[in-house]
């Protein structure tokens, strides 16, 4: 019995060992990962920020009441293994979807196999375009482009537009939050644009995928850095917890193998007291 329980003590701590390492590789990984994600982050931050300007500067703004063809997109990836990165952003579109009037109809755009693997038993019948094969990869903006032709595509004639990502705010911090933009049918309906010069209705048709374009390939850099920052604390964590499971599996074999050795020097003392008797 004490043989047997020394060989799962020890099979079970090679395979901690082994988890242990694969850990320790996949944060040094993901930690390169990060620093590069950061630098994009930084470099096209002006971008993001810049998708709702020219909206903005002109007061083009849109009613709730006016506000009945709701378009969400969920800014997710492909890999896991990175903590609730993901299921925060596809909680925040689940809570946005029950707070919405009666009667408001609205439809998803999900980016990512991880968003699309959780929306879609919920709200199958909702969803437009999906996009797998994300995270891969670094990002490009042709990418997220074709996205946003592919909603154009649909024909889903939405009145707003909300893009849910996670903002990377440092290497421990990150924050989940909204990007609102304005529909292509509401922005040529609203006189405001229409101060800037040499504007028609098909160039800010164009302007409108050009902006949700934008949004995207700027949220999608936001969530990698994001993603990668929380798998290296992920990675960490579970370093820790195997160095734990380590430390007491080895104190547990020890002391195992002390109590069988013990147990068999008696045995062996014994048989030889009685062979003396």
């Amino acid at each position: 019995r004490g043989m047997a329980t020394l060989k799962e003590i020890s099979i079970r701590l090679k395979s901690v060992k082994s988890i242990e390492k694969i850990t320790k590789s996949m944060k040094m990984v993901s930690a390169a990962k990060l620093t590069k994600a950061e630098r994009r982050v930084k470099e096209v931050r002006a971008l993001g920020l810049s998708s709702t300007v020219l909206t903005e500067k002109a007061g083009a703004e849109i009613s709730p009441e006016a506000d009945t063809k709701k378009l969400f997109v969920a800014i997710c990836s492909d890999k896991g293994l990175c903590g609730g990165v993901h299921g925060a952003v596809n909680k925040w579109i689940k809570a946005q979807i029950l707070t919405l009037p009666e009667g408001t109809d609205y439809k998803l755009c999900l980016v990512g196999d991880k968003s699309t693997a959780v929306l879609s038993r919920s709200n199958a019948q909702d969803i437009i375009v999906t996009a797998s094969a994300v995270g891969k990869k670094p990002t490009l903006f042709s990418e997220s482009a074709l996205i946003a032709q592919e909603v154009g595509a649909t024909g889903y004639d939405y009145t707003s537009a909300t893009v849910v990502y996670n903002w990377f705010k440092n290497a421990g911090t990150y924050v989940t939050q909204e990007m609102k933009l304005l529909g292509p049918t509401t922005m040529v309906e609203n006189d405001a644009l229409f101060v800037y010069e040499d504007v028609d209705e098909k160039s800010i048709q164009s302007f409108a995928e050009f902006q949700l374009a934008g949004a995207i390939y700027y949220a999608q850099l936001e969530g990698a850095a994001s993603e990668q920052a929380a798998r290296v604390q992920a990675m960490t964590n579970a370093s820790n917890n195997a160095g734990d499971m380590i430390h007491q599996l080895t104190l547990k074999f020890n002391r195992t193998r002390q109590a069988v050795i013990t147990t068999e020097l008696i045995e062996i003392i014994s048989g030889a007291v009685a062979l003396e008797g």
